[in-house]
């Protein structure tokens, strides 16, 4: 039986400009491969680290969470394995996942590329300009309001 995870519960997203409904599950070390009954799973990046061999061999759709201070060298193999990258944002004000997502895209990355963590609706235009297409938002933002963040801006200066 799977431990609960606050991923896990929640059950809508933002994805290229729509609300959907989430079909991911986040790994964590109480709950490994072996035991996520879930066909698509995202893996942190040390447990992708540690079971990158079991991981590519199981039959599970493979999701990748990176923080933000990830450099690309740390996932590019990882391009062609899974179906989706997760950054995470610690902190709203911190802006390194921008770049990265920025970097991730520059590299030829051209799944989905998921915002995590600390988000906020004032945030998903310049998101979506950086290269995500998917956002998780915190569970106290209304996604019905969120997903109109998107088109805060008719034009864009860059």
């Amino acid at each position: 039986m799977m431990k609960n995870n606050p991923k896990a519960m929640q059950t809508n997203l933002i994805k290229d400009h729509t609300i959907v409904q989430d079909h991911w599950i986040t790994l964590t070390a109480d709950n490994p491969i072996h035991q996520a009954d879930q066909k698509h799973i995202i893996v942190p990046l040390d447990l992708w680290k540690a079971q990158k061999s079991e991981l590519i061999q199981s039959e599970k759709t493979l999701g990748l969470l990176i923080p933000n201070t990830t450099e690309l060298t740390e996932v590019a193999d990882a391009f062609t394995v899974v179906k989706l990258i997760a950054i995470d944002f610690p902190v709203f004000t911190d802006g390194r996942g921008y770049s990265l997502a920025r970097i991730i895209r520059e590299a030829g990355y051209k799944q989905e590329l998921r915002a995590v963590g600390d988000i906020l609706k004032d945030q998903l235009f310049y998101l979506s300009r950086s290269g995500f297409n998917a956002f998780e938002l915190r569970s106290d933002q209304n996604i019905e309001i969120a997903i109109k963040g998107l088109s805060d801006f008719s034009i864009s200066y860059q």
